[in-house]
């Protein structure tokens, strides 16, 4: 099984339509919302072709009327392309984003996937995992996976 991964869209709708990569399912890490300019084109894709979704934080924010909690270098453009979003996306796509989890089991043949947007501790607005996390950090970071992912609720693959 071929998987592609998609996170931070951004409603950037030319990048997004783009990708030619085949895949045998989709699965989008959220984000798909807050700073571009299309994003009911990226919606309207990320419904038609995902497989498995989570909701990451500019999403959250869009569905909820809440902060995104953007860096303070672009929380201007943030709150001002969410305000936008909000007259642009229909409210049926409003709901759709309030449906997503914040973390998604899967399994696939007989592997098992554990998603979020951000990381395990918080799955909107943590950063932390970098290629240069120290090796105790982070498995302090994913300690609880395990634990959560067989409790969360899981699917099959698509």
């Amino acid at each position: 099984m071929k998987f592609l991964v998609v996170s931070d869209i951004h409603a950037n709708w030319p990048a997004l339509r783009a990708i030619r990569e085949p895949a045998d399912a989709v699965v989008c890490l959220g984000d798909i919302v807050s700073y571009g300019p299309s994003p009911r084109e990226c919606l309207a894709w990320v419904r038609e072709r995902a497989a498995h979704v989570v909701r990451g934080n500019h999403d959250t924010a869009l569905a909820d009327g809440t902060a995104p909690g953007a860096a303070a270098f672009k929380r201007a453009l943030a709150l001002a392309t969410l305000e936008r979003h909000r007259h642009l996306v229909a409210e049926e796509e409003v709901a759709w984003l309030r449906t997503l989890p914040a973390e998604l089991s899967f399994r696939c043949d007989d592997y098992r996937f554990y998603t979020v947007h951000a990381s395990p501790a918080d799955h909107l607005f943590s950063y932390r995992l970098t290629p240069d996390l120290d090796v105790e950090e982070l498995k302090k970071e994913v300690a609880e996976v395990r634990r959560t992912s067989c409790s969360s609720g899981t699917r099959t693959c698509p």
